[in-house]
């Protein structure tokens, strides 16, 4: 099996674990304040992808490398994924996911922009820096909005810490970085646009949220639309 072959084998990984990543906030957001919640994940992500490196034998990159990973951190992973915790404690999952297929259509252009091309720096090492430089923006918010700095007390609450740690942040990018590898970063991104189809699952088995006409509607119009800019 060729190389383009096989990097869609793991696409049904990525897609569920990121469709089950909006559900596993929404409930991380019921014990937890939103943006400490989202520090404590990817401060733990972060020191895991270090680990890692580090087993590999990795160097961490230094200097302009180093910045640079920082600078893709502090959007991707500080003020992202504050919007996204914050916008799940009141939206539910599915509508979140939807909102978030629509990513496809802006790699399109970034990476026709960038000519597709890889950054020169070890993404493991690059991913930790990047991690480590949104989580420090993420405590500082959190400081500055005057949130309960506490770990969990319920064992549903560390379950999915774990599962948005260990699943949600490593094994997704790692299963994002094997497909990138091999394909194109636009056709890579196309995963996030069926992540709804599993996030509106998850969300009426487990949270009891509608599956309305609307949301159905939506997220066809959304798929369809990142299909073609996407991928045809």
């Amino acid at each position: 099996m060729g190389q383009e072959n096989a990097a869609p084998s793991a696409y049904p990984g990525a897609v569920i674990i990121g469709g089950g990543n909006f559900v596993a906030v929404r409930f991380s957001n019921e014990e937890l304040p939103p943006l400490f919640g989202a520090a404590l994940r990817f401060s733990l992500a972060a020191a895991l992808f270090f680990m890692i490196a580090r087993v590999r034998g990795t160097p961490v990159p230094r200097g302009r490398a180093a910045s640079g990973a920082a600078l893709y951190g502090l959007p991707g992973f500080g003020l992202a994924c504050a919007f996204l915790y914050y916008a799940l404690v009141g939206l539910a999952a599915g509508t979140a996911s939807v909102i978030m297929a629509s990513v496809p259509l802006l790699t399109l252009a970034m990476a026709v922009a960038h000519g597709q091309s890889l950054p020169r720096p070890d993404p493991i090492t690059t991913n930790a820096i990047g991690m480590t430089a949104g989580a420090a923006l993420l405590w500082v918010a959190s400081l500055a909005f005057g949130e309960a700095w506490a770990l969990p007390d319920t064992g549903r609450t560390w379950l999915v810490l774990g599962y948005l740690v260990l699943l949600g942040s490593v094994a997704l990018f790692i299963l994002f970085l094997y497909v990138i590898e091999r394909w194109t970063a636009s056709a890579t991104t196309y995963a996030i646009a069926l992540m709804p189809v599993f996030a509106v699952l998850f969300g009426s088995l487990l949270a009891q949220e509608p599956i309305t006409l609307e949301l159905v509607g939506g997220g066809a119009l959304v798929m369809v639309a990142v299909y073609v800019g996407a991928l045809a």
